[in-house]
């Protein structure tokens, strides 16, 4: 992916993410959002880098990113723990991070777009 296609994609999530959109862009990337349509999909954005190959690694740190994005959704962005009752959740930034900094493969900019403007955010 393009340089600048890269920096607006992550630019674009992570302006979603602080607005409180995470649990969106998670459905995404779980395959149950109503962005989860063929006319959202760009082919380079949604395959995973070859190296991301299935493993155990991979698996995690795709998990990993989907429970970040939950728990932004749930607890907004500027902590990195929170508890329920007896439950307690965590961030998992540094994973988040290396989803980024492989280009958020799973997501569209067509998708994030579309949540931006289904939000007016």
């Amino acid at each position: 992916m393009q340089t600048e296609l890269r920096q607006k994609k992550i630019a674009l999530i992570k302006h979603l993410v602080e607005a409180g959109h995470g649990e969106e862009l998670r459905l995404i990337l779980f395959g149950a959002s109503r962005f989860n349509r063929p006319e959202f999909d760009d082919d380079a954005d949604v395959t995973y880098p070859s190296e991301w190959k299935l493993c155990e690694r991979t698996l995690h740190v795709v998990s990993l990113v989907q429970d970040h994005l939950e728990f932004t959704a749930r607890f907004g962005t500027s902590s990195q723990t929170a508890s329920e009752g007896r439950r307690h959740y965590f961030a998992h930034t540094t994973e988040f991070e290396i989803w980024l900094n492989y280009g958020a493969p799973g997501i569209s900019i067509a998708q994030l777009e579309a949540v931006k403007a289904a939000h007016q955010c």
